[in-house]
């Protein structure tokens, strides 16, 4: 299993998770991610509310594509930050997950008052019967790619740079709406996009790849 919120679904959250997909297939099992939902930060602090880089179905969209059997969306709340972190190891990841390995950033914490780190996941290890993989940041540029340099420099037009960081190129999803037909009346008809991402490049007119589904 690999356990992270995910927003973004850049460079490191892909090592992460296909570390454990590749973990999977060696033990012939199910591959497993648990993610939340809202942005802990949300729930946590009423001052910091994190725009989200994707929605929650363009992540899942991106977990399906990259293989992943199952997804458990934790739907985050502060009774859930209260869970005691030895009870969620041994009771929700060991005895009703199973899991064999856990897959996690090195800086990852969690339960009461984030009392939870990889310490604590690789103290449980041996008797709890799996493997603690524990996933420094990559570098790029010589800075480290996070979630909060995307949400930086998207705004800001650097898209070539937001390459490096995702593997890909930056991606939205929404529902095609009907609008005014005022491009195709001009003889270039456009498709309106309803999104609900909260980052966004400027205005300006791009090349884009358009994937139907």
């Amino acid at each position: 299993m690999a356990i992270g919120v995910f927003d973004g679904m850049h460079r490191g959250h892909q090592l992460l998770i296909n570390s454990a997909i590749k973990q999977s297939k060696r033990l012939k099992a199910k591959s497993l991610v648990i993610t939340f939902f809202p942005h802990p930060a949300h729930v946590l602090s009423k001052n910091r509310q994190l725009p989200y880089l994707m929605t929650l179905e363009h992540r899942l969209t991106c977990l399906k594509n990259m293989g992943v059997d199952v997804v458990w969306v934790v739907p985050f709340s502060k009774r859930f930050a209260k869970i005691n972190p030895y009870y969620f190891i041994k009771e929700i990841l060991v005895n009703q997950l199973g899991a064999k390995t856990i897959n996690v950033g090195a800086n990852f914490r969690f339960g009461k008052d984030r009392e939870g780190d990889v310490a604590l996941i690789k103290s449980l290890a041996k008797e709890s019967g799996y493997q603690t993989f524990a996933h420094h940041p990559i570098i790029s540029s010589g800075k480290i790619i996070s979630s909060g340099r995307l949400r930086e420099i998207i705004p800001n037009g650097k898209l070539k740079e937001a390459k490096q960081l995702l593997g890909r190129h930056f991606s939205l999803n929404g529902k095609v709406t009907l609008g005014d037909g005022r491009g195709q009346g001009l003889g270039f008809p456009t498709a309106n996009i309803d999104y609900n991402s909260d980052v966004l490049p400027p205005l300006g007119v791009y090349a884009v790849r358009i994937l139907w589904k």
